[in-house]
């Protein structure tokens, strides 16, 4: 090798050094950690999860990785992780939220709307919970959604859910009204109708004692006293 290669290699190395150098200063290490989205999660949990924490060099920071870390964790939907040069790393997530609860040999399931487990509790937990009369069906995939798409404030008066034979589904409501659902179909249109035809009863004062709206766009309810009615 020539001495003007020598030097030329040399100086790249130099170079080379110091950008190692100065990539992994203290300058580059995350001293601003943001989390966005989390609500039943903790900031501090969502950072434990995905394996964040303050110190570790932005640049050289694996972000998918930590991604993959957060949505396997069964209440985060989706995550992204995000890094602002020189010091600061942004987590954003989507979490599910608990919307029914399943009765399992060890005690309850609660799911999202999805159908993914969350957590599992010794006693039932405050929310609707979903049964059926045929073993082996997927309960969580037939009435999470159901009650996922419903409004939350709608969802708090619902009691029960349960899937018949023919996947027929049937509500019943905190104040005992029971609610022919039909199938799992269109299942926005039934939510909508039923909370409007509730609506329709607060403001007339009438007594509710069945509900039907396996067809959402022609709901009818039965009075009080086996009068038939459409709102």
């Amino acid at each position: 090798m020539s001495g003007r290669a020598a030097i030329a290699a040399a100086s790249l190395l130099i170079l080379g050094l110091v950008a190692v150098g100065v990539v992994g200063s203290r300058y580059f290490a995350a001293d601003h950690l943001t989390v966005e989205g989390a609500d039943r999660l903790t900031p501090a949990r969502v950072l434990r999860i995905g394996g964040l924490e303050p110190g570790q060099n932005v640049v050289t920071m694996d972000t998918e990785a930590a991604e993959r870390r957060l949505e396997a964790d069964p209440w985060i939907a989706s995550a992204s992780v995000t890094t602002e040069l020189p010091d600061t790393v942004v987590v954003r997530i989507d979490e599910r939220a608990p919307v029914a609860a399943v009765r399992t040999l060890e005690g309850w399931d609660v799911v999202a709307a999805d159908g993914v487990v969350l957590d599992s509790a010794s006693r039932a937990p405050r929310l609707p919970t979903i049964t059926s009369v045929v073993p082996g069906q997927d309960l969580a995939a037939l009435g999470a959604r159901a009650l996922g798409v419903m409004d939350i404030s709608l969802r708090a008066t619902v009691t029960s859910l349960t899937v018949g034979a023919d996947d027929v589904v049937r509500l019943v409501m905190d104040d005992g009204v029971t609610v022919s659902y039909g199938t799992l179909d269109q299942p926005e249109s039934k939510a909508q109708a039923l909370a409007a035809l509730l609506a329709w009863a607060e403001d007339t004062g009438a007594r509710v004692e069945e509900i039907d709206v396996s067809v959402p766009s022609a709901p009818t309810a039965r009075l009080a006293g086996g009068t038939q009615v459409t709102p």
